[in-house]
Order: C-alpha cells, then sequence, then structure tokens
C-alpha cells in the first residue's frame, strides 16, 4: 500500500514523498528509522485512492459553483459594525470587503458585521438617505455625522 511520507530533516529542510509498504511492520520500522535520524514532525498517511480524489475535487467544485453570485455594477451595501451585541458603526460602500479592511485597521472597536441592505442599480444620494435614517436611528458611537 502506497503512503505519503513528509518530514522536516535535521537540517530544516521539508521532505514529502511516496513509499509503499507491504507490512505494518515494515512501516513501522521505517518510522522507527526517520526518529532515529533527528527527523521532526513525521507523517506517515495512507494515500487515498486516485479517483476518491477526482470525485471529492468534483464535489467540492461544484459546492463552489453553485454559491457563485455574479458580479453586478452599481452594487452598494449599508453595513453596521458590531461589538459583542451594540451596533457601533453604520456605513455604506460599493466596496464591502475594501471598507471592513480600512475599519480593521482604523481605531473602531467592533468583532462582526452586518450587511443591512443591498442596492443595485440606484442613485448614491438614495443609498445616503437610507444610511443617514438608520444612523438617526441606533445612533452608533463612532458615527458622528447625522446624529
Amino acid at each position: 500500500m502506497k503512503f505519503k511520507i513528509e518530514y522536516i530533516n535535521k537540517f530544516g529542510n521539508k521532505k514529502e514523498f511516496v513509499k509503499d509498504f507491504k507490512t505494518k511492520e515494515e512501516q513501522e520500522n521505517y518510522s522507527s528509522k526517520l526518529i532515529k535520524n533527528k527527523n521532526k514532525r513525521i507523517k506517515i498517511s495512507k494515500l487515498r485512492d486516485l479517483q476518491k480524489i477526482e470525485q471529492d475535487y468534483n464535489l467540492l467544485l461544484n459546492d463552489i459553483l453553485c454559491k457563485k453570485r455574479k458580479i453586478n455594477g452599481n452594487l452598494y451595501f449599508i453595513y453596521a459594525l458590531i461589538k459583542d451585541d451594540e451596533i457601533v458603526y453604520i456605513g455604506q460602500s460599493a466596496d464591502i470587503m475594501g471598507r471592513l479592511s480600512t475599519h480593521i485597521s482604523s481605531s473602531k472597536v467592533f468583532d462582526h458585521y452586518s450587511i443591512i441592505e443591498t442596492f443595485s442599480n440606484i442613485s448614491s444620494d438614495y443609498v445616503l438617505k437610507k444610511e443617514k435614517e438608520y444612523i438617526q436611528i441606533f445612533r452608533p458611537k463612532y458615527n458622528k455625522t447625522y446624529v
């Protein structure tokens, strides 16, 4: 049976290869030899059948493709930053991930976010109006305008 051998040798180099063992004893002897030669992080794992790997790949691919989303132009998001169960900031952006990245590197303290509304093909003035309404309702501590 084929096994994948992975380890870090005594010089710090990662080694990885496939080896065929006919018996469990042969595998254990080889493992002992690796340990005696001062190798570290030794991992010997049974190789799965190639057909099984391809089936898993296709299942994973289909799962990902079922969840795909079309990239639409003119998408806007109104979102909330949340600390524990308190809304601490309301914002709007067409680039939600970029905006979150900016918030993460800011001084704002939050541990979650939530997308409140998503708009497609609507004027930015309307999105600003909706953002203002949410800020006036929740009065988050990090929002300084519209309060």
